[in-house]
């Protein structure tokens, strides 16, 4: 019936309403208990290979597996071993894993699994890289022929013991095709306990090692055993017992590499030690060809083996170590011969020339301060992992060096980007080897007008005596780059802060530089002062007159300062949610209660309408933010990117040999776009369209209100595709929020 009705319908609709009519069939023999398993599989199927499936069915469709699991997992199988492609067969896997901790379902995918590790298949062209249709009938029989050749070999010397285990143990199938389904096997095994399946992943590592393909999944099956976290010694030693029947002599070839794969698989020192013996030793025969690594040739011992001798040519290395010339070290974007050497010989020599061993890199530091331009940049980068090594006066000259520049940060100078690159580089090489009370010091002292985020994590606290000394001199200063960089590191590092310091940080509060506002306020919600916090609210600091896409570390710092001040009843609920930005609603909902997250659904309501009624489409770039975290030192960036070019090689190789100043007029396009988006948010009241109220967020407001969720799943429901097209991640909250009985 469904293909006469398809036959009928206009073209650009038939697609979408024959998977309509075949869902529809497969819901109701899923359902009714007098529908064979073989129509309801069939269906499955049919309906897995269809175009244009709605992403809106996928659940709908994955909780038939609980009424029709056999059937599921039929189709599975089916699909899985086919030589046709089925579009959507990631609907099977989905459906079969969200419901496998039904206890019948999973019962029933016990079973199937138990047949799929079971399969094996001898046909050559499951190492086939030829086919038909690709490459020549010649050179797909001649392909054939050799693996067909190998296949015999393996077949003729069998042992008996071999042979017994694969006719008592493994099935046979024609459809070679098989690793797919293998794949799925391991997948659905994840996560549960193993050492019930051992004597199954036996099976299949044999059937593995008979029959071989390409493309099986040798990967899938080390990780599901290596990361086993419920049952892994209990497995490991059910794996060991399940291979001991082809130790020795009982095992030809295909019984050893089996071996090989379980032993591999255990992530046990020993067991890994053991098989790589056994893979030595089958492939003794085999051309050996060296790699392009040289480390043995340095130090032919393992260094970070405890229990290795110094061995004879690392003498001779460490002295070359000692003697390599400094000024051509990091001088390139790739590496040199030098570099290499560098590199390679570095861990045999610290472990038996520590002495020897620090010198190249002290001779690095000492050139990184006769070097300039992008030769002092790759220098002070190569530095940063090896700023142990550094004496205390070459530290400090370095970080010197660094807090002499007065590079700014600034998107319209590439030289001075690089240059302010280098001297935070310097700056963070050279941290770790100051005291406290130092680091703080070196924030002030630096002349540029941004300090890297790693080197504020690597702060520890000042003194409480430092600190205000530090805060009254960059107070008196007037300088707003340093009272930013001297607050974003209080912020960071959270000394202990006195009265002086308290009020230092509340007069900048009115700063005119949102920068330092920002940090200021950072400063005051990381240290949860009640003084503090009591500034913030009298101050009156408010995130409404701050426009989206604008001020974004004002606004994020400023309403975690309020969200921190309503935690301690320093301002009053309705007061807070005025002054507090949309995007710190869902961490309200979480600290404040249900009581207030009731109050808080109210405005998260008629922000939702707004945002459904903003159906605007400016030519956007394509945007990606992290989640937000309530924990995190920082809001979460926004990053924009232009589509990729077009298929026309021409666009292609524009786009390749695109100047920097093309680069940079593509991005400042983009910085238009999306400021053009913000006003328009602004203007429309729609800002939920660019806040995440997080998922947390949403189940705390949806528990303290479950009614007003039902509304809002209404709300989108009824949406039309423009509307919901900029609140599908609070559709796709609310409807993982609400109760599993409304998860239709």
């Amino acid at each position: 019936m469904w293909r006469r009705a398809a036959m009928i319908l206009e073209p650009v609709t038939a697609l979408d309403e024959a998977a309509s009519i075949v869902f529809l069939a497969t819901q109701i023999a899923c359902l009714d208990d007098e529908a064979s398993p073989e129509v309801r599989a069939a269906l499955i199927e049919h309906f897995v290979s269809l175009q244009n499936l709605p992403d809106s069915e996928a659940e709908a469709f994955a909780v038939l597996v609980r009424t029709a699991g056999p059937s599921f997992l039929a189709a599975a199988e089916s699909v899985h071993t086919s030589n046709s492609h089925f579009p959507n067969a990631d609907w099977l896997h989905y459906a079969l894993l969200n419901h496998r901790d039904h206890p019948p379902v999973w019962a029933e995918i016990s079973t199937a699994v138990r047949r799929w590790l079971a399969f094996y298949s001898l046909a050559p062209e499951r190492m086939m890289f030829k086919s038909h249709g690709r490459d020549s009938d010649a050179e797909v029989s001649e392909e054939r022929g050799k693996r067909q050749d190998v296949i015999d070999k393996k077949a003729a010397f069998l042992t008996e013991v071999e042979k017994k285990y694969i006719n008592d143990n493994l099935i046979k199938t024609d459809r070679w095709r098989i690793e797919t389904l293998h794949r799925l096997a391991f997948y659905l095994l994840a996560g549960k306990p193993l050492e019930g399946f051992a004597e199954d992943l036996v099976r299949w590592s044999i059937s593995d090692a008979l029959g071989p393909a390409l493309h099986a999944p040798d990967k899938e099956f080390r990780q599901l055993v290596r990361f086993n976290r419920v049952d892994w010694k209990a497995t490991q030693a059910a794996l060991l017992k399940g291979i001991r029947v082809f130790e020795g002599n009982n095992s030809s070839t295909v019984g050893k590499w089996a071996i090989v794969e379980i032993l591999r698989a255990t992530g046990a020192v020993d067991d890994a030690k053991k098989a790589e013996d056994l893979a030595e030793w089958l492939t003794r025969d085999r051309e050996k060809f060296e790699g392009w690594s040289r480390i043995e040739d340095y130090c032919a011992v393992d260094p970070c083996d405890p229990g290795t001798k110094k061995p004879e040519n690392v003498d001779e290395t460490a002295s070359q170590y000692r003697a390599i010339d400094a000024s051509k070290l990091a001088t390139h974007m790739g590496q040199g011969s030098e570099d290499h050497f560098f590199n390679m010989a570095r861990t045999g020599v610290t472990r038996f020339h520590p002495d020897d061993a620090v010198v190249p890199h002290r001779g690095l530091a000492d050139d990184l301060l006769k070097r300039t331009g992008f030769a002092q940049r790759q220098a002070a980068l190569t530095l940063l992992e090896h700023s142990a090594a550094l004496t205390e006066q070459q530290a400090r000259d370095i970080l010197k060096a660094g807090q002499a520049s007065e590079a700014k940060l600034d998107k319209d100078n590439r030289d001075d980007r690089d240059e302010w690159l280098t001297a935070q580089y310097c700056v963070y090489t050279a941290i770790a080897h100051l005291t406290a009370d130092e680091q703080l010091e070196a924030i002030a002292g630096i002349e540029g007008n941004t300090v890297l985020l790693s080197i504020l994590d690597a702060l520890l606290p000042a003194s409480k005596g430092t600190t205000e000394s530090v805060l009254e001199r960059v107070l008196q200063s007037a300088d707003s780059d340093k009272q930013s960089s001297v607050l974003a590191a209080i912020r960071y590092s959270s000394p202990e802060l006195s009265p002086r310091s308290l009020s230092i940080i509340g007069e900048m509060f009115n700063s005119s530089d949102a920068g330092v506002r920002a940090q200021a306020l950072g400063a005051a919600a990381a240290s949860g002062d009640n003084t503090l916090l009591k500034m913030v609210v009298t101050n009156g600091w408010d995130a409404r007159p701050l426009r989206t896409g604008e001020q974004t570390f004002e606004r994020w710092y400023g309403s975690s300062a309020i969200l921190e001040a309503a935690k301690v009843g320093l301002i009053p609920l309705d007061e807070a949610l005025d002054r507090m930005d949309l995007h710190h609603y869902g961490f309200a909902a979480q600290a404040l209660g249900p009581s207030a997250a009731k109050e808080i659904a109210k405005r998260v309501e008629a922000a939702l309408i707004n945002a459904i009624g903003y159906t605007q489409s400016p030519d956007l770039p394509e945007m990606a933010t992290s989640v937000p975290d309530a924990a995190s030192s920082g809001p979460p960036m926004i990053s924009l990117s232009d589509p990729p070019p077009s298929q026309d090689i021409a666009d292609q190789l524009d786009r390749l040999g695109e100047t920097n100043e093309k680069f940079q007029a593509r991005q400042d396009r983009l910085a238009r776009s999306f400021e053009s988006f913000t006003k328009d948010l602004t203007a429309a009241d729609a800002r939920l369209v660019l806040s995440d109220l997080t998922l947390g967020g949403m189940k705390a407001l949806v528990e303290a209100d479950e009614r007003a969720g039902k509304r809002w799943i209404g709300m989108l429901g009824n949406a039309t595709d423009a509307q919901l097209r900029h609140v599908h991640h609070v559709a796709t909250q609310v409807a993982v929020s609400l109760p599993a009985e409304d998860s239709a």
